[in-house]
């Protein structure tokens, strides 16, 4: 079992190790052995540094075992829990980061799947804000997180947690295909990812790109509300969560679906079940 206390490692930047040794002490704290392995595995050898002055955002890269990060600390929860939930296989060139898959081509020319980076997020922002609270917190990856609570909610806490610090984006999968077909689950995973990529750079695309994305913004939206809202449906009977009716996005209401219109879906969830 790893110490915290004897940290000695050379690549990690001496202001981040109390905060590292928090870190583990907490993990051990919050989380039973079997969710342990993958940080153990990669905290022996990791690189932690501070991001180059041009960098907008921190991050961790699991095929190089390294964490960069734009400020002292803000950011590292995130970042560690990435390290935690993830391992890299040279055999056949995958990467399984908590909730994300990404398998690269030959010598890394290019990606042939990459699947997950949204719930992946989302949950991991939702584990940051849960276990480092005290930590101050910067709010990030809103729709991720709402989403990652809500099959949370469907899968349950203990198990969703397991999966994710064990990098099993297809037993999740398999989980969620006991109320739902694999078509809809991985539907739904591509539109979050799809919609995590276009909400993060959104300040970069110029003002008619962003009114010509309106519109997949919004029916992505819709798809992420009916998807949560039939799977929620179909286990429970009932529905619990709130969906989506609006969003802000760079100062700009976007009217995702009205009540009426939730209203309306439910109902025909509920006539087609009957």
């Amino acid at each position: 079992m790893y110490i915290s206390n004897n940290i000695n490692n050379k690549r990690i930047n001496k202001v981040y190790l109390e905060n590292i040794r928090s870190f583990i002490e907490r993990m051990k704290y919050v989380l039973p052995e079997e969710c342990l392995k993958n940080m153990y595995a990669n905290i022996e050898n990791v690189s932690i540094k501070q991001a180059s002055k041009h960098a907008s955002y921190s991050y961790y890269s699991c095929i190089d075992n390294k964490i960069r990060v734009i400020n002292e600390s803000n950011s590292l929860w995130h970042e560690l829990l990435h390290l935690s939930s993830g391992r890299y296989d040279k055999t056949t060139l995958t990467e399984c980061n908590g909730y994300r898959i990404t398998k690269y081509s030959k010598f890394h020319l290019g990606v042939d799947l990459d699947i997950g980076m949204g719930l992946n997020e989302g949950y991991t922002q939702l584990l940051t804000e849960r276990y480092f609270s005290d930590r101050k917190i910067l709010p990030d990856y809103t729709l991720e997180k709402y989403v990652a609570e809500t099959l949370e909610n469907v899968v349950g806490r203990e198990k969703m947690e397991k999966l994710y610090f064990n990098a099993d984006l297809l037993g999740l999968i398999r989980e969620l295909q006991k109320y739902i077909s694999n078509r809809e689950v991985i539907n739904f995973l591509n539109t979050l990812d799809y919609m995590s990529n276009v909400l993060a750079y959104i300040n970069q695309y110029k003002k008619e790109n962003k009114a010509a994305l309106r519109e997949n913004i919004i029916a992505g939206c819709r798809n992420i509300n009916h998807f949560l809202m039939k799977i929620e449906y179909t286990k429970n009977h009932s529905f619990s969560s709130s969906p989506i009716v609006k969003m802000t996005i760079c100062g700009e209401i976007y009217d995702i679906e009205s009540k009426e219109e939730i209203n309306e879906y439910n109902k025909k969830l509920m006539m087609k079940s009957a």
